[in-house]
């Protein structure tokens, strides 16, 4: 993680005061656009501040590198990408408590995948509570109607009034809390 240093700050303000108005200005604009963003993908605010800063930083670092930057906006939303991808990813981990499941696929024997019926049933039950979320959860992975996965996930996106992204995001979570639950269940053998 790359912090912002003296030299790296007046570098940002240096070509973000090329040709307009206050670098100062500039940079207020730059970090609320990318706090917008952040919000807009998702964050809380607060991690959106920070996620905001993190990229800004890391535009100055590489400025300060000698990196050939033709326009800051359009390199600061790309670093931008790149730091929400890294924001999810550390979330997921975050929500699979920085463990990875047992594996969790079909099994191969039939008697292996009765026991997880019944404590799939039972964790949907328990672990998602909002009607919504479980109709998203059931269509996002369910049966295949006849539709491709990628037509069935937009309508379903358009339905929840979110981007696709966003979907799968919420699929992933709800399937991660789904996984434990299931894994638990088995484990203890109580469905």
């Amino acid at each position: 993680m790359s912090e912002l240093t003296k030299e790296g700050l007046s570098l940002l303000l240096e070509r973000l005061g090329t040709g307009r108005a206050n670098p100062a200005t500039e940079y207020q604009d730059l970090r609320l656009r990318l706090y917008r963003y952040f919000v807009w993908k998702g964050c809380p605010r607060l991690k959106a501040d920070n996620l905001a800063d993190t990229t800004i930083d890391r535009v100055a670092s590489k400025l300060e590198q000698g990196v050939e930057v033709r326009s800051i906006r359009a390199y600061s939303c790309e670093v931008a990408r790149f730091v929400f991808l890294e924001f999810l990813r550390a979330d997921m981990e975050e929500a699979a408590g920085n463990e990875l499941p047992d594996v969790f696929v079909y099994p191969n024997n039939p008697s292996a995948l009765d026991e997880r019926l019944p404590c799939l049933k039972k964790c949907l039950n328990e672990t998602v509570r909002d009607g919504d979320e479980k109709r998203m959860i059931l269509d996002y992975y369910g049966d295949d109607d006849g539709q491709k996965l990628k037509v069935r996930r937009k309508r379903l996106a358009k339905q929840f009034n979110v981007s696709v992204n966003a979907l799968k995001v919420r699929a992933c979570r709800l399937r991660m809390r789904l996984e434990k639950c299931v894994l638990n269940c088995i484990r203890e053998g109580s469905a």
